[in-house]
């Protein structure tokens, strides 16, 4: 396979995988939106939090690597 093409596949996958990125953001988002809306004392926030926990993760993570990317200079 030409190296263009690869190239070309390569960047097709990535603009999906920064769409996903995107849609879980937004999602994470409504979701801490919907979590301020729970009282403090009711005991579903715990489980409403537990839900959101991976998300939050990930979300971190990701910024993580994007900004080790920004300091090596890929962009």
């Amino acid at each position: 396979m030409p190296a263009w093409i690869a190239t070309d596949v390569a960047l097709r996958r990535m603009e999906s995988a920064v769409e996903r990125f995107r849609d879980a953001e937004r999602a994470l988002q409504e979701g801490m939106a919907a979590l301020a809306a729970i009282p403090p004392e009711d005991p579903r926030r715990h489980l409403a939090q537990a839900w959101l926990a991976p998300l939050v993760q990930t979300s971190r993570e990701v910024e993580a690597v994007l900004d080790s990317m920004n300091q090596v200079g890929v962009q």
